[in-house]
């Protein structure tokens, strides 16, 4: 992967990841909310910047009625750059909840 990595004011420097509004507002909400998690696939030995990408099962359903990504969805969708480290601590606790 090419080094673009962000600034996180909670893990520093790191590599950046995507994710929707939903999945963010869900990690920060207390208690945290199962809004659900699905991930874009990706190769993780030919990684680019914003490979690593999550939406909510909101969003997915919009996804999939609009036949994938479109300006209009992408909007809704809200979906902003975390830190590497923070989308996977929003896929844990997205797990722990599923289960």
């Amino acid at each position: 992967m090419r080094d673009q990595r962000i600034k996180c004011n909670t893990h520093g420097v790191s590599f950046p990841a995507i994710a929707c509004r939903h999945l963010r507002e869900a990690g920060l909400s207390s208690p945290a909310v199962y809004v659900g998690w699905v991930q874009a696939e990706f190769d993780p030995n030919n990684r680019e910047p914003g490979d690593l990408m999550a939406w909510c099962n909101e969003c997915d359903k919009t996804y999939e009625s609009g036949g994938g990504w479109n300006e209009d969805n992408e909007i809704s969708a809200g979906f902003r750059v975390v830190c590497e480290q923070c989308f996977h601590e929003l896929f844990s606790a997205q797990q722990q909840l599923r289960s």
